[in-house]
């Protein structure tokens, strides 16, 4: 896309090659305010798209109407453009090499590594880079513009957790013993709560340590034990609808109920499950760590050679404090380090994960390279954790969001549309 006043004064300029039979002039498919879209672009991309069908066996809408997605989609990337330049957006050499190391890292590849994998694409290097910070670009755009007039309520995303942990228990099977309080043929409102007082009851007998089956209530049928039965393995599809909602919340040994049926008042207790892939357990590690940085003063391969001793002389029985001091006394400003406090395991970049997962309490791990220079790190202590509930909000709180983004979306670039000068050309 380029500026059509641009594109006229090269017409006006060499107008030798606006009449020439053997020159062919790029026509313009759509105008977007005091920018267009050329035909070029959008057959460029239709020969792309129908290229990648076809090596993928897909089926694709007839050309006229995937031109017209085509040269849709191009006059909102253009309004895109223009806003980013209309609010000053810019992204400079430094922070798009960032973002590229950042994609490089990813995918576990040096930066050379992703250029070569681009080449092998049929992209160049330089079109590669402002392909990323036109993306970029477009992200701090949506971010300004889109994110910050999303509103997120603490009850919805509870709510939303909820229900995902409830849909993740669709494979379980639960290990189950009911007990069932009969109603009476001459059924009246009276006896119908009597009968679940009886219930009520023999839950709270269960909750204070009596067996399941062996509990008796006073006035049931002359004190007689509870009818009780071994339900065996159930999987959730299994049981009754009444019982699903309260036995996919469930956990073993919970008591279920009473719940009513047509027949009487239900009580389950859960023995065991299987099946339930719910929990997500997180490896904590508090640890203290060392990094030795590069720089005009200390070389890489002497930020090694102390790594290394350091790594050495802790394992040989030096105190880590100790070490440390030595190694800040020696190299200053190169030197970072000091407690990390608990963290994930997963929160570590890869080259610390695979050299810290193996690692127990008062160990030590091995020299670690990274962007930032060689690492050690020191283990504290260890812990799992329980992040169930966690996961589940973070999980809820991003499909809301990406539900919300996609609608205040549609709003703003219906907005922009109205907002602007656009001409579909034939």
């Amino acid at each position: 896309m380029i500026n059509w006043k641009i594109l006229l004064f090269a017409v006006v300029l060499i107008p030798s090659m606006a009449c020439s039979q053997e020159q062919v002039l790029d026509k313009v498919a759509a105008v977007v305010n005091n920018s267009i879209v050329l035909d070029s672009d959008v057959n460029r991309i239709m020969k792309s798209i129908q290229n990648q069908a076809q090596q993928l066996n897909q089926s694709l809408p007839d050309e006229k109407e995937l031109r017209f997605k085509i040269i849709d989609k191009l006059v909102i990337d253009t309004l895109f453009v223009q806003k980013t330049e209309q609010l000053g957006l810019r992204v400079n050499d430094f922070q798009l090499e960032q973002v590229i190391q950042k994609i490089a890292k990813q995918h576990q590849i040096s930066v050379d590594q992703l250029y070569k994998a681009v080449a092998d694409q049929g992209l160049n290097y330089s079109d590669y880079r402002e392909q990323i910070r036109h993306d970029v670009l477009l992200m701090l755009l949506r971010n300004r513009e889109i994110l910050r007039g999303i509103t997120m309520f603490p009850e919805e995303v509870d709510g939303l957790a909820e229900q995902l942990k409830l849909q993740r228990r669709s494979n379980l099977e639960l290990n189950l013993s009911s007990a069932m309080f009969p109603l009476p043929a001459d059924l009246t409102f009276e006896k119908l709560n009597e009968q679940k007082n009886i219930a009520n009851q023999f839950i709270q007998k269960v909750k204070e340590g009596f067996n399941f089956h062996q509990v008796k209530i006073p006035y049931f049928s002359g004190c007689r034990v509870i009818p009780t039965k071994e339900m065996g393995w159930r999987g959730v599809q299994e049981l009754p609808f009444l019982f699903i909602s309260d036995l996919l919340q469930s956990h073993k040994g919970s008591l279920i109920g009473p719940i009513q049926s047509s027949i009487g008042w239900h009580v389950l207790q859960v023995n065991d499950m299987r099946g339930d892939r719910q929990k997500h357990l997180v490896t904590e590690l508090n640890a203290r760590h060392i990094i030795l940085k590069s720089s005009s003063d200390l070389s890489a391969q002497r930020a090694k050679e102390k790594i290394f001793w350091a790594s050495k002389a802790i394992k040989s029985g030096t105190s880590f404090n100790h070490v440390s001091q030595l190694l800040f006394k020696d190299v200053g400003a190169a030197y970072q380090g000091g407690d990390l406090g608990w963290m994930s395991l997963y929160r570590f970049d890869p080259e610390f994960y695979v050299a810290l997962q193996k690692l127990k309490k008062g160990q030590i791990s091995t020299p670690v390279h990274s962007s930032l220079g060689w690492h050690i790190m020191y283990i504290i202590d260890t812990h799992i954790v329980d992040r169930t509930d966690e996961f589940y909000k973070n999980e809820a709180y991003h499909l809301l969001l990406n539900r919300k983004f996609s609608v205040a979306l549609e709003e703003w670039i219906e907005d922009e549309r109205a907002a602007a000068y656009i001409q579909i050309l034939p």
